[in-house]
């Protein structure tokens, strides 16, 4: 028999429909994409943590990552660890390993502008051609990596895995900073939560006198974009605006906490399930597990779904079954959808996604699971992997702003010049 025993159909399946469905709610609520990665990189990279809660923006992105912790946490407190819990009971992989990983899977997930989620649940999903060669550029390289890395290469092996007297377990102290951690995201989240409450009960009252005609006043009126004269600085214009964030922050929390319960049940925060899906030795050996398939086929194929409902998203046999009033211009908090339309297909997205994929192959951790895995204790996912993978994507940010960078990824003219994103 070449499935593994350790194969989980039902379990993965529902997660995959529940880690779609996440999406979906973001998408419909916010109007944004589930790209984790992104999400992570914005709300926690990109700015100092003081602009970071500054900005109005990152709001839904705190509510997210909080509800995503506080589920990680709640659904371990119900099934603990082992073989039918939530982890494996042990990570396998020495710290050096964990290290590479998580710097590729920063500098290569900034670099293609995506991962499993962005790419692979919500890009398969709107049957983005760019989202495909990304997913099949990470999985090749994933299956490269996670087979040379097997038994069958026993150098490479003894290398990349550790003896079972040298796995690493979570502590009280590693699982002391995950519940710290956890608490730095709730208190992000209520901070930008009341932040729009408060302007949506009380919002700053200005002037409405006339300005006189010629008036410094008057001129700065008069060079105001047409949609801030619309929204303005008006009690009406600040109301509206925070009730949209707040309907976005909900959005956020709904899908954050989907989002976790839908990975920790279809089983990938366990990275022997992960590696065992790449690892194509298992085949001979009876140790190769289909689980993370299903769990992607239910995690597109709900996606799917979701952007049929969105104006102008949906093929066009079901364009022509739904009625035009079932699909949305706007998201429910009111604002435009922000769905990528990037369609170039180049080096960037190509190498990104390449050691992304090598960065899963060699430890069986990607960025989303990882996160659980951090704040339930383990040490390695939490002062190893994580780092590293900030590194990562601030290395990657400042290669590609710097002039030298920008040449290195238009050499020869043979690699099209794009904007890094």
């Amino acid at each position: 028999m070449w499935i593994s025993p350790a194969f989980t159909p039902v379990a993965s399946s529902v997660g995959g429909l529940l880690i779609g469905f996440a999406g979906v709610v973001l998408l419909h609520y916010a109007g944004e994409i589930m790209g984790f990665t992104e999400i992570m990189g914005k709300a926690c990279f990109a700015s100092s943590p003081i602009k970071s809660l500054k900005n109005p923006e990152n709001g839904w992105r705190f509510g997210f990552l909080a509800s995503f912790c506080l589920a990680s946490q709640g659904i371990t407190a119900l099934f603990l660890g082992g073989s039918e819990g939530v982890f494996d009971p042990a990570t396998t992989v020495p710290h050096w390993v964990a290290a590479v990983s998580g710097f590729l899977a920063g500098f290569g997930t900034k670099m293609a502008n995506g991962c499993t989620a962005g790419h692979g649940i919500c890009g398969l999903g709107r049957m983005s051609v760019r989202s495909f060669v990304a997913v099949c550029t990470f999985m090749a390289t994933a299956f490269i990596s996670a087979t040379l890395c097997s038994p069958s290469f026993p150098f490479i092996e003894r290398l990349t895995r550790l003896k079972e007297s040298d796995y690493s377990y979570p502590s009280r102290v590693t699982e002391a900073f995950g519940t710290g951690l956890t608490a730095l995201f709730v208190i992000a989240a209520a901070l930008s939560f009341c932040t729009q409450l408060s302007l949506l009960a009380s919002p700053e009252q200005t002037n409405t006198d006339e300005p006189d005609e010629g008036s410094p006043l008057m001129d700065r009126e008069a060079c105001q974009q047409d949609g801030t004269r619309a929204h303005g600085n008006t009690r009406e214009g600040e109301a509206k605006a925070a009730l949209m964030a707040l309907i976005k922050i909900s959005g956020g929390v709904v899908a954050g906490a989907l989002h976790a319960v839908g990975l920790s049940v279809g089983g990938m925060t366990k990275p022997s399930k992960v590696l065992g899906f790449f690892d194509l030795t298992g085949f001979a050996r009876g140790s190769f597990d289909p689980s993370l398939a299903l769990l992607f086929a239910g995690g597109i194929a709900v996606s799917f779904a979701g952007y049929q409902f969105v104006a102008g998203r949906s093929i066009s046999q079901i364009d022509k079954i739904l009625p035009q009033g079932a699909k949305r211009r706007e998201s429910m908090g009111g604002g435009d959808f922000h769905i990528p339309d990037i369609s170039a297909i180049d080096f960037k997205l190509t190498i990104g996604s390449a050691l992304f994929g090598v960065s899963m192959g060699i430890s069986g951790f990607c960025p989303s699971p990882s996160l659980i895995m951090a704040v339930c204790g383990y040490s390695d996912a939490m002062f190893v992997w994580f780092p590293l993978f900030a590194i990562g994507r601030i290395v990657q940010q400042r290669v590609c702003a710097s002039p030298a960078g920008s040449e290195l990824l238009v050499a020869n003219g043979t690699i099209p010049q794009v904007a890094c994103m």
